[in-house]
């Protein structure tokens, strides 16, 4: 199967999935790529960078979170500072971006913190360099609005890196800081009930301990 092979059958499966949810757009995509002899797999990844670079639409973006291929960074990021303000595109670029972890896919997501999508920006920040994030983060929890996705960026990371990597976040955000801030990691934990929380109550636990062992659990 050739490039051009690829790209007609891609046009063909969106077009077959335009009134479907993403999420089944998603899971098709996936089905066809396994389906693929591992030729065309091989050349797949160029395949998508091409689409991105010459038409880095939802759809294109929506591929590249199943398929986040490290090459896409660039293309994927120089879509979003193209893109003057928040829209339906920059959610879906920022949602592929957040499968990235360079420096370009970082920058580009940044600019969306203090706009419509904050709350996009925040999640996709922590998950692309949890390091970076930390000032942000710490600013995050001190806002009603945001503190909700605060506790949802631990969990993913908790998800995607384990229990510790939350636990260091969380002490890197609250280093150096003062009662008010704990006080509003302790609200953070407590936004949700014991059954809707991602966090259980033994976890949040050891989580505040870690940030004031002794006095916080």
């Amino acid at each position: 199967m050739s490039g051009n092979d690829l790209h007609e059958a891609l046009d063909r499966l969106s077009e077959s999935h335009y009134y479907a949810e993403e999420w089944e757009f998603q899971a098709a995509a996936r089905a066809w790529y396994d389906a693929l002899d591992p030729a065309a797999q091989a050349l797949f990844p160029q395949v998508l960078w091409q689409r991105v670079e010459r038409d880095p639409s939802v759809t294109n973006a929506s591929l590249c979170v199943v398929f986040p291929f490290p090459e896409l960074e660039i293309p994927l990021a120089a879509a979003l500072s193209r893109q003057p303000e928040t829209s339906h595109l920059t959610r879906s670029l920022i949602a592929a971006l957040q499968w990235q972890r360079g420096d370009a896919a970082f920058r580009a997501v940044e600019r969306f913190i203090d706009s419509a999508q904050e709350m996009e920006a925040l999640l996709a920040l922590v998950r692309i360099h949890p390091d970076r994030a930390v000032p942000y983060m710490r600013r995050a929890v001190m806002e009603d609005r945001l503190i909700e996705t605060c506790l949802h960026a631990l969990a993913q990371l908790r998800a995607t890196s384990g229990m510790e990597a939350a636990v260091g976040h969380l002490k890197s955000v609250c280093v150096g800081e003062g009662a008010r801030l704990l006080r509003r990691v302790r609200a953070m934990f407590a936004i949700k009930t014991v059954e809707n929380s991602p966090f259980s109550p033994d976890e949040i636990r050891h989580m505040l301990g870690a940030l004031h062992p002794g006095g916080m659990s």
